[in-house]
This record gives C-alpha cells, sequence and structure tokens, in this order.
C-alpha cells in the first residue's frame, strides 16, 4: 500500500488528504478524491470528517486515508501527530473502522501512521 500511496501523491505539494477506496478484496477502485484540508483541525472538523468518511464505508468498501502535509518536520514522530488519532477515535466511535492512514511529506517520504501505544503497555 505503501508503494501505490507514494506512486500516486509522490511527494508533499500541499496539505490535503488523499482518500484511497478499496474493494473487499483491496484493489483500489478507479476514483480518487483529493480534499483539502482545514486550517485547523479541531473535534468539530474531525467529526464532520468521519461522519463523511463513513458514509463511503459500504458493500465490502475500504478507505485508506492519507494525509499530504508539506510542512511536517521530518523528525516528527507520527505517533504524536494529533490528526490521525483524532480521525481514528471519531471514525471509531460510529463502529466502523479505516483500513489505514497513510502519511507523505516532502521529499517522497510516505509512512504508514499507528495508534500511539497506551503509556505502560508493550506494543
Amino acid at each position: 500500500m505503501l508503494d501505490r500511496v507514494g506512486a500516486l501523491v509522490q511527494t508533499a505539494y500541499r496539505r490535503q488528504w488523499w482518500l484511497l477506496l478499496l474493494d473487499d478484496e483491496g484493489a483500489q477502485l478507479p476514483v480518487l478524491p483529493q480534499v483539502e484540508m482545514p486550517p485547523h483541525l479541531g473535534e468539530m472538523q474531525v467529526e464532520r470528517l468521519a461522519e463523511a468518511l463513513v458514509e463511503l464505508l459500504h458493500d465490502g468498501v475500504g478507505l485508506v486515508l492519507v494525509w499530504e502535509e508539506p510542512s511536517l518536520p521530518e523528525l516528527t514522530d507520527l505517533e504524536d501527530l494529533p490528526g490521525p488519532s483524532m480521525v481514528a477515535a471519531a471514525v471509531a466511535r460510529t463502529g466502523h473502522a479505516l483500513r489505514a492512514q497513510v502519511v507523505v511529506r516532502r521529499g517522497h517520504r510516505v509512512a504508514l501512521w499507528t495508534p500511539p501505544t497506551p503509556a505502560g503497555r508493550a506494543g
């Protein structure tokens, strides 16, 4: 999946989301929406985004949310990013889940976001 995202997005130029829709076998569907991120991603924006994403999750369709983040510093630990954590939690509150979240930074750096490990638990 990371290779596919890297081939599509290449490098981060503008702050936006890419929505990779997958069929029940994991193949990408022929539509690839791109959505501009709001300047500030607060709880209200996250809830609206989660509602919209859940509308796409039907009939076995899976979704990979790609975060194109050109201004993200190279040394940022992806676990520390609040946006993916907030979106994962908001989608989970609806009883659904995204297949994955991927972060793309400048310089063709593509990485899978994984939820932070709760304190005190080894991951």
